[in-house]
């Protein structure tokens, strides 16, 4: 049997530099800045907003079911 090589070619290592803005290759700043901070409350609360009438559009009609299965039997 013949054993085939794989060829790899060599690539230079890349060193992170998170001081550098233009980010070199790499990870996000670790500490989050204000304005990340404000963007991630606004982006909760429109997500929250948005949730309430979604959640009362499908509970209302079970509640009404509900009350109108009481007051069909009494």
């Amino acid at each position: 049997m013949k054993k085939s090589h794989l060829s790899v070619p060599h690539t230079s290592s890349t060193i992170i530099d998170n001081n550098n803005p233009a980010g070199g290759g790499g990870l996000p700043p670790t500490p989050i800045d204000h304005d990340d901070r404000f963007n991630y409350a606004l982006l909760l609360a429109l997500y929250t907003l948005q949730g309430i009438p979604m959640g009362l559009s499908a509970s209302i009609p079970f509640l009404i079911q509900q009350k109108v299965q009481m007051l069909a039997s009494s």
